[in-house]
């Protein structure tokens, strides 16, 4: 567990809501199929801001709505 926190992305959940497959998104966001599979997995180290900015503006969302930052503290009391 990293001291500091985590992000962790929430692109899956906004697809699911929109009825909207890895492969559309890809399509839409104008990104690789395999990046756009990566990024709904959450199988990523380090993410492209660009990437991130394709991604909401093919949602219709906000950076908040496919982000959560979870601080240490909140971590560890869920654990418990």
């Amino acid at each position: 567990m990293c001291e500091e926190g985590v992000v962790i992305l929430k692109i899956d959940q906004c697809i699911k809501e929109r009825n909207m497959s890895v492969t559309k998104l890809g399509k839409e966001s104008k990104i690789q199929y395999a990046q756009a599979k990566n990024y709904c997995s959450g199988n990523m180290q380090k993410v492209d801001l660009n990437i991130l900015a394709q991604i909401c503006y093919a949602l219709h969302c906000d950076l908040s709505d496919i982000l959560e930052y979870i601080p240490p503290e909140h971590r560890r009391k869920n654990r418990d």
